[in-house]
């Protein structure tokens, strides 16, 4: 899912991605696939990922196997 360290930070984003119809993520390549104590939303709500990997690396295979669309 998608996860946050700070949890005041968690339930803005969390407010944000409820009252949103579709949600971007802004990615760096070290923070795939990790996970922080606090849970913001299920990675099948991110509808766009934003990351400087190139789209078929090795890393992205699991958005790209749920439609997240990678830029």
């Amino acid at each position: 899912g998608v996860t946050e360290i700070d949890w005041d930070e968690t339930k803005v984003k969390r407010a944000m991605m409820d009252a949103s119809n579709e949600v971007m993520s802004l990615v760096i390549s070290e923070k795939l696939n990790t996970t922080q104590p606090y849970i913001i939303g299920e990675t099948r709500r991110v509808s766009t990922l934003v990351t400087s990997l190139p789209k078929r690396d090795p890393l992205l295979q699991p958005y790209n196997e749920l439609g997240i669309e990678i830029i």
